[in-house]
């Protein structure tokens, strides 16, 4: 299989991605419209024809925070954690006379050695259930409940069109984003990507979609790809990204069928023998798509009428440092590394051109420029954002402006740290750091928290 790809030119390209706010306004799920009942919640359904003449399938998956639960003490000693948290989702197709078609409830559980809430977008809930209906219009309803404080939240908004395999006019092609590439679980393994439709920022995915399986009876295809960055609240686009897979293989044999192990969220080998669609897998360079809301068009090639697949996806980050959020503190935040000028220069402008200013500061340093997320930056917003949780006091309650703060966002957590009440200076710290061979001194003469920095590191 080989590929050609072509992307916007330097700088051009990067304007382009640029031309609107990355993170403004934007919810721990990433910038642009909210996504489902919640930023914590997110929710896709995969529609799939069958051979049957009066009814199809729909597998609808779920992604939820860990965090949307409040914490109870576990009564469980043996279940791996003092603490639990419950709930559940119920999951119903509707059609358009108001009839339930399909209804699924899970219920969620999982201990935690403390009570304390993860860190947004990192640990979640997974689930998915399958649905067999018949051929329709559907509403998805999706609700999720927390057992212990019985807060709710809701969501309506999506619909789902089942319809045969290949009654789907060019365009209509259904799709799903899979991981990519295959995991250890083997190359027939399709891992459900499962962001609600999105994309994860910096990663890699497929795209699997499923097709009249006539129309792909040639041993192997070309698929066009064409990514788009759209508007928000306009109907413009502009072409950021196109690439030619060649000489993919159609999945003509076997379909792949869900795995009910909601810790393999996936599709295996296993479904109907000689199905009516044929599963295609297209490989995409998602990896260097900054945050932004897309168009992803999928042409496969065969002869002069090409089958069309497309979809919107946003690029989200689940777990942006807070600090990120908004273009003005994520620039003010740079005073331990630039100069008053500098953060002067990069607030000039419109909102679009201080998050290109902002983007370009950090270019310079990114330590893997073939793919969107600069790492360095992000280290160092991560670290801000602990200096404002560990360090505030009455008299500072930002911490990232204490002399601690400081001293952490330059140089990280240190290797050791040493604490002792000194009868004459008060409470002292200690901060020694072996990869540099260096050390800081904090004292707190007033008992109340605010560390001043004392000594110096030995160079």
């Amino acid at each position: 299989m080989k590929r050609r790809t072509q992307l916007c030119p330097g700088l051009l390209c990067l304007g382009l991605l640029l031309l609107d706010p990355l993170f403004a306004a934007a919810q721990p799920q990433g910038p642009g419209p909210s996504q489902g009942p919640g930023t914590a919640i997110m929710v896709e359904a995969f529609p799939r024809g069958t051979a049957d003449s009066a009814r199809g399938a729909v597998d609808v998956h779920f992604r939820i925070e860990a965090g949307f639960f409040v914490p109870v003490r576990s009564t469980d000693t043996a279940a791996g954690g003092a603490y639990v948290r419950r709930g559940e989702v119920l999951i119903e197709l509707v059609d358009s006379t108001g009839l339930t078609r399909g209804r699924e409830i899970a219920r969620l559980e999982r201990n935690a050695a403390e009570s304390a809430r993860p860190r947004p977008g990192t640990e979640w809930f997974q689930n998915g259930f399958t649905f067999a209906v018949p051929y329709g219009t559907y509403t998805l309803l999706v609700e999720v409940t927390d057992s212990e404080s019985k807060r709710s939240t809701t969501d309506r908004s999506r619909r789902v069109r089942v319809h045969p395999s290949g009654a789907g006019d060019s365009g209509t092609a259904d799709a799903i984003f899979i991981d990519a590439p295959p995991r250890q679980d083997g190359p027939d393994t399709l891992r459900i990507h499962n962001y609600g439709g999105d994309v994860l920022f910096g990663s890699v995915v497929s795209l699997y979609a499923e097709l009249p399986r006539e129309s792909l009876a040639d041993s192997t295809v070309d698929v066009a790809v064409r990514f788009e960055m759209m508007r928000p609240e306009s109907d413009d686009a502009v072409v950021v990204a196109t690439d030619t897979v060649e000489g993919i293989r159609p999945m003509l044999q076997n379909r792949p069928v869900r795995s009910a192990d909601p810790a393999r969220l996936a599709y295996v080998p296993g479904g109907e023998q000689q199905p009516p669609v044929a599963g295609l897998v297209v490989p995409l360079s998602t990896q260097r798509l900054p945050l932004r809301k897309y168009r992803l068009t999928a042409a496969v090639i065969r002869g002069a009428e090409p089958i069309t697949v497309t979809r919107e996806f946003r690029m989200i980050w689940p777990d942006m440092p807070r600090s990120l959020r908004n273009v003005e503190e994520a620039i003010g935040s740079l005073r331990y590394v630039a100069t008053e000028a500098t953060m002067d220069s990069l607030l000039d402008g419109s909102l679009e051109n201080r998050w290109a200013n902002l983007e370009n500061f950090w270019k310079p340093r990114d330590r893997s420029p073939e793919t969107a997320p600069n790492e360095v930056m992000t280290e160092y917003y991560r670290r801000v954002d602990h200096t404002r949780e560990a360090f505030g006091t009455l008299r500072m309650p930002d911490g990232f402006l204490t002399d601690r703060g400081r001293i952490y966002v330059l140089n990280g957590p240190p290797t050791s740290t040493e604490r002792s009440l000194d009868p004459t200076e008060g409470f002292r710290e200690v901060w020694k750091y072996a990869r540099t061979n260096k050390s800081f001194v904090f004292v707190d003469r007033t008992k109340t928290g605010d560390y001043i920095l004392l000594q110096r590191p030995a160079q």
